[in-house]
């Protein structure tokens, strides 16, 4: 049974979800975890095709951290203040950061049946959502490069 708890849409041309989601019983050992979609990209590429978080029904803990490609937004950050301090693990265990990924200096995801983890300190799609403003002035104005991360 599937319990979704919330949801938030971003209009169009954005095409960002924002949704959490109680999945009982489905995680050996773990009563309930949400799903947590930060992000949706349906057009991209295998790395971007979705930003998910999964968390503890129990006690919030975010799991898969060890057992995944984990990616951050800042290994610093994550370790001192974010998913990575609550779990007691050290910066040296992220494999990526978003900007990593982004720029082409780490891969992402190579396979379909690798389990990505965004661990994110701060909520990136509250970044996004503020962002879109810059970015049409920008692209208003003629500013900037354009990187088309969905085509």
């Amino acid at each position: 049974m599937h319990h979704l708890l919330g949801k938030v849409t971003v209009p169009r041309p954005a095409n960002v979800l924002v949704a959490t989601a109680l999945r009982p019983g489905l995680l050996p050992g773990i009563d309930a975890y949400t799903v947590k979609v930060n992000a949706k990209f349906p057009g991209a590429g295998p790395a971007l095709r979705g930003v998910i978080c999964l968390h503890s029904g129990r006690d919030g803990e975010l799991l898969a951290l060890e057992a995944a490609l984990l990616t951050v937004d800042d290994r610093r950050l994550a370790a001192t203040t974010g998913a990575l301090a609550n779990a007691g693990l050290p910066a040296d265990v992220v494999d990526a950061t978003l900007g990593e990924i982004l720029r082409q200096r780490h891969p992402g995801r190579t396979h379909p049946d690798q389990v990505t983890v965004y661990a994110p300190v701060g909520l990136p799609w509250q970044d996004l959502a503020l962002t879109w403003t810059a970015h049409r002035e920008a692209e208003r104005r003629g500013l900037g490069t354009v990187i088309d991360l969905l085509g």
